[in-house]
This record gives structure tokens, sequence and C-alpha cells, in this order.
């Protein structure tokens, strides 16, 4: 696996920037024209070039909240990531020939309890998904501050 494949891509990477998230990470993409830009480790990146972060999925993690709480629906208003590897069948309409794609799924999900019921109130606050991880994460994230559920760095 190459490492353009463990990065969030040049799209994710520049949306997050513009929405202010602070740019720090081990990776930057190196934009040289719209036809040529490239993932480069920190040292070996062009100063005099455009530059955005290059995150890892595990730098996204870091940045992304792993609670976040909404102003409706109390009590039922407090949320914890959840995060799946799924898949999706391709090609089904090849009589028994098919093949499947993994996909990451995040989503935040309800985590009020009632002792008294003995049940929780799984309610989904959304659903992101992708085949990269580091995407999913950073789409969830562009998610969250789009929506007013995270404050940017700006």
């Amino acid at each position: 696996m190459n490492i353009e494949e463990q990065v969030c891509d040049l799209e994710h990477a520049k949306k997050l920037k513009d929405l202010g998230v602070k740019q720090e990470s081990i990776f930057y993409w190196d934009w040289h024209s719209d036809t040529c830009y490239s993932v480069k480790f920190i040292p070996y990146s062009c100063p005099g070039l455009e530059r955005y972060s290059a995150f890892t999925a595990s730098e996204l993690l870091d940045i992304i909240p792993h609670r976040i709480t909404i102003e409706e629906n109390k009590p039922f208003n407090s949320f914890k990531l959840r995060m799946d590897k799924s898949f999706v069948c391709k090609d089904m309409n090849d009589g028994d020939k098919f093949s499947m794609e993994y996909i990451y799924i995040l989503n935040y999900e309800c985590d009020t309890t009632c002792d008294d019921l003995n049940w929780i109130f799984n309610k989904m606050f959304t659903g992101i998904w992708d085949k990269s991880i580091a995407n999913a994460v950073a789409k969830m994230l562009i998610y969250l501050i789009e929506n007013g559920h995270m404050k940017n760095e700006k």
C-alpha cells in the first residue's frame, strides 16, 4: 500500500485546511499545480509550495471528538463515536459472481441509558463511510465542523 492510500486525499485535506483545522501532520500534500501534487514526509516537503496536511487516520482520530452533545432531544442528546468495518458487494447483476469492497463507517450513536427500563436508546446522529479509513474520519470531521458540532481552530 502506498502512502497516498494511508492519508486523507487532497480534496479532504484542502477542505480541512479551509475549515481551520490546525495543519500539523507528519505528511503533507505538496501542491504544484492542478495536475501535479504529491505526498511528502515533512522533512522533504517543499516550503515554497502550497501545502495541505495529509492526515493519517491516527492523526484524525486524535482530533475528532469521542463524544458530542446536541441541544435537542434531552436527555437523548449525548452521542459517542462508533466506527465499523463492513463491506459492500459489487457486480451483483452478474449471476453468482460478485466482488466485495471493504468500507469504514463512522457514526455517532446515542449513549443515553435508562436504568429502570434496562435499554439503550440507540438513535444514530449521522453516518459517513468511505473505502479509506482516513477519508471516512476526514469526512466526519468536516461534517462536525460545518454543522457546528465542533469548533474549528481558526
